[in-house]
């Protein structure tokens, strides 16, 4: 709060900075859970406190917390999923720093539209919001590919919002 204060950071500045900062918490600590218990009750109160919109600012702390125990070398659910994956070409279990470079791409892409995020409602609110989370659906039904899934959710999610003024 003091820094931001310093700063002079503004309510949405302030929940960027926060993003940023969990990301590199969770990075660290290896765990989403760890990191929402520890920067909850520290972060939260002071960025309402500076101006932050708290709907927001909540959005991108457990956003922050989960990117990051995305990436972390160290993170149970990467060690398991690395520990579970068996190569296609070689023999043996893939290894924790090729999974964390595996995700990268994915995860930063995903990170890098999130600033962009503004408070401008959907003319058409209920029928845009729920055209991603169909489009995802069926693709998943028919394709049953988990990658191919994600990314046309991630991308018919961010076309309706573009469309619907709300990034």
């Amino acid at each position: 709060m003091w820094l931001a204060i310093v700063l002079n950071l503004s309510g949405g500045a302030y929940v960027a900075v926060a993003f940023l900062v969990v990301c590199v918490i969770a990075m660290a600590a290896g765990s989403s859970i760890g990191t929402m218990f520890t920067v909850f009750p520290i972060v939260y109160p002071a960025g309402v406190a500076v101006g932050a919109q708290p709907v927001l600012l909540a959005g991108a702390l457990l956003s922050g917390a989960l990117f990051g125990d995305n990436l972390a070398p160290i993170s149970d659910t990467t060690v398991i999923s690395a520990s579970s994956q068996r190569y296609r070409r070689r023999n043996g279990l893939a290894e924790v720093g090729g999974v964390v470079r595996a995700r990268a791409p994915y995860s930063l892409r995903c990170c890098s539209i999130w600033p962009g995020w503004g408070p401008a409602a959907c003319s058409e609110a209920g029928h845009a919001r729920r055209r991603p989370l169909r489009v995802l659906l069926i693709v998943a039904f028919v394709k049953r590919d988990l990658f191919l899934t994600a990314l046309i959710g991630l991308v018919t999610g961010a076309l309706v919002a573009l469309a619907a003024g709300l990034m």
